[in-house]
Order: structure tokens, then C-alpha cells, then sequence
């Protein structure tokens, strides 16, 4: 394989091994329109080309994260391949990182196991407590899944594992941050979480969007709710990467960072897109691992193409104090006419709220 040209960095690699096919029905979910009765997994061929084309790639990190769907459909057997085939095209003094993002309802002491053993992180959707969360996280039958979830977060907890969630804000757990941030701080005592903002970009649940105005409350809310925890051990992604925007640091999520183009999505049938959000869109449809080298779909004019439009920034972001702390949003959710991302007021209040808040802990209220 060919050596990587110097506009060619990739961060991580995410990878659906069964698609979009799910145990789960949320409602929510943006694959609830896409057809999710079938299953299908990434053949062996297929995941022996991605381990080795990536780890060659790669120079020392080499960052999988596995995805779907729920990826653990796929089988105990095919991650204990895939760790194996990691293991065998790994380079001299390179490090394989693994993360895995499930809704936990599969895991069993077998699973936790084989993640304690080969260090895996392990991300966990949930949505609050059992109202909250089984409002939109339900099964095939509608059921609600709060305790499956518990269940899998009980067993990788037992194996030494503490899992990361991820919380999908909507408009109606809006109003239950309260209570939302007491089951997680308290109850069930989460130290590490990220907010997935719904905006529904396909018509069927638009009135669960929060609009800027709500997202703004929403923000000053937590934030003190934070603050009052008290707890440095606390971590929650969007206000890291809001105090870290100001204090004129790089923001971690790509949401912030303006790195959108860094992070490749495959499908489980060699299809490659930008990202999640991207998958499955003819428009931003990059190459096919089954057909193609990695190298000559990083170096393609499609990633070119993409990181272009993504990093085009109107001139009311160049003009904007917080331009470097946000980038514009997720380039997934802008708007079509003006090209600023739909959160773009919030994130301004919200900045500027956490500069006003962070300057009073900093200076002892001066």
C-alpha cells in the first residue's frame, strides 16, 4: 500500500458490522426509517483488509470503534477474530485501541469478560431514569429497556468496567434534567457523559427537535447542577469541551473541533462515508473497502470533496468570537440556506454563559 499524502489523517475509524440492523426500536433513532429487518455482518475478507490496511496505515495509534446498529450482534466469535487478526498485523511499538458503543441489553459475563481482557471501552446508550429513558429506547415489541440496560451496566461494573453513556436530549426529557442528572450522579453514579442533541433531519419527529432557545436553558441548568456536585471526577463531554473552548483549548468532540472529514464510517459491506450521519447518503458516499485500498479512499477526491464542504464556514462564524471553539457545529445538522449550524445562537449564549461562570470560580467572584 502506497504512503499516506499529508492531507490524509484519520482519527478513528467507525465501523457498523451489522449495518443499521438492531434489537432495538427507538423511536428516535436515525435508522428508524431505514430498513433494519435485515441482518447482515461484515464478512471475514472484509474485516481481515480493514485490520491490516488500518494498522499499516496508521503509524502508532490505531483506533477502532466498533458501531452499528448494535455491533454485538455480530457474535463473542467475531470480535475474538477480530482481536486476534489485530494482534497478528500489529506493528512494532503500535498501540490497537478498541471502543465499543451498545445499548447493553446483550451483555453477559461472557461479554464483559472478553472486554475486561482485551480493553475495550465500552459506551452505553441511556436515556436517565426508567420514564425517560423507555419513552423512545424501546424493544421490537415496544417494551421499555431500562432494565436490560442496568442489568449490562451491573455486569461490566462487576468485571471492573465502567462504562461511558450517552444521553439523547429531546424535547421531552427536557424538563427532567433534575431528576435525570440525580438517577446518573447519584443513584447510579455515572462519572462520564456525553448529550447527543435530537435533531431530526427526516420529518417523522421533528417535534421532539429543543430548539436554541431550550438547548440554551437546558445548558445553564446543568451547568449549575454541575457545579453544585462539586466533583472533579465528573466528566461530561459537552462541558468540557465548552470550558475548553474557552480557555482557548481544542475541544475534543468533532462537533466543536473542526476535524469533520477526520473520522471514517464503514458499513458492514465495505462502504465508506465521512461519518454515522453520513451513512447510507448516495451524496457523500466515499469508496468500497471491498473494492479499494484504504489509502486510495483517504487520498480520494470524494474526502477532498467532503472535507471541503464540511469546513466551508459562512462569515458570520468567521466574524464570531467562539469561531475556533465551535467550528461551526456538526456539519450534519447546518442549515441549507445559510450554511450555520442550527444551534449556532445557543452555542453563543452558551459559551458565553460558561466564560461569565468559569471566570467567577477562577477569580473568586471578581
Amino acid at each position: 500500500m502506497k504512503e499516506r499524502g499529508k492531507t490524509s489523517k484519520i482519527r478513528a475509524l467507525i465501523i457498523k458490522v451489522v449495518g443499521n440492523f438492531c434489537n432495538l426500536r427507538c423511536r428516535y433513532c436515525f435508522y428508524y426509517l431505514n430498513d433494519q429487518q435485515k441482518f447482515h455482518v461484515m464478512n471475514d475478507s472484509l474485516v481481515e483488509k480493514l485490520v491490516q490496511e488500518y494498522s499499516q496505515y496508521s503509524p502508532k495509534h490505531v483506533h477502532f470503534i466498533w458501531h452499528g446498529g448494535e455491533p454485538l450482534l455480530a457474535g463473542l466469535s467475531f470480535f475474538e477474530k477480530i482481536v486476534k487478526i489485530q494482534e497478528r498485523c500489529k506493528k512494532k511499538g503500535q498501540i490497537i485501541k478498541n471502543a465499543i458503543q451498545t445499548n447493553a441489553t446483550l451483555i453477559d459475563e461472557k461479554w464483559a469478560t472478553f472486554f475486561k481482557a482485551y480493553r475495550f471501552r465500552v459506551g452505553v446508550s441511556l436515556d436517565g431514569n426508567k420514564k425517560n429513558h423507555d419513552r423512545f429506547r424501546m424493544g421490537i415489541h415496544g417494551e421499555g429497556t431500562f432494565e436490560r440496560v442496568i442489568r449490562g451496566i451491573k455486569i461490566l461494573r462487576a468485571h471492573g468496567i465502567e462504562p461511558g453513556i450517552i444521553h439523547v436530549l429531546t424535547h421531552s426529557n427536557l424538563s427532567h434534567e433534575n431528576e435525570d442528572f440525580k438517577f446518573l450522579t447519584d443513584d447510579l453514579r455515572i462519572r462520564s457523559w456525553g448529550i447527543n442533541v435530537f435533531y431530526d433531519n427526516n420529518g417523522y419527529m421533528s417535534s421532539e427537535n429543543v430548539n436554541n432557545e431550550e438547548l440554551v436553558s437546558y445548558f445553564k441548568k446543568l451547568i449549575n447542577l454541575w457545579l453544585k456536585e462539586d466533583n472533579h471526577r465528573l466528566k461530561i463531554r459537552e462541558l468540557d469541551a465548552f470550558a475548553a473552548g474557552v480557555f482557548r483549548k481544542e475541544p475534543n468532540p468533532c462537533a466543536f473541533n473542526g476535524h469533520c472529514g477526520d473520522f471514517l464510517c464503514l458499513d458492514y459491506n465495505g462502504k465508506v462515508y465521512p461519518c454515522d450521519r453520513f451513512s447510507s447518503n448516495s451524496k457523500f458516499y466515499l469508496g468500497d473497502l471491498s473494492k479499494q485500498s484504504m489509502i486510495d479512499i483517504v487520498e480520494s477526491d470524494n474526502l477532498q470533496k467532503f472535507r471541503k464542504f464540511a469546513r466551508r464556514m459562512p462569515s458570520a462564524c468567521r466574524q464570531c468570537q467562539w469561531w475556533n471553539a465551535c467550528h461551526n457545529g456538526c456539519s450534519a445538522i447546518r442549515s441549507n440556506r445559510s450554511n450555520l449550524y442550527y444551534y449556532c445562537q445557543a452555542r453563543k449564549k452558551i459559551f458565553s454563559y460558561v466564560e461569565r461562570v468559569l471566570k467567577i470560580y477562577t477569580k473568586g467572584g471578581d
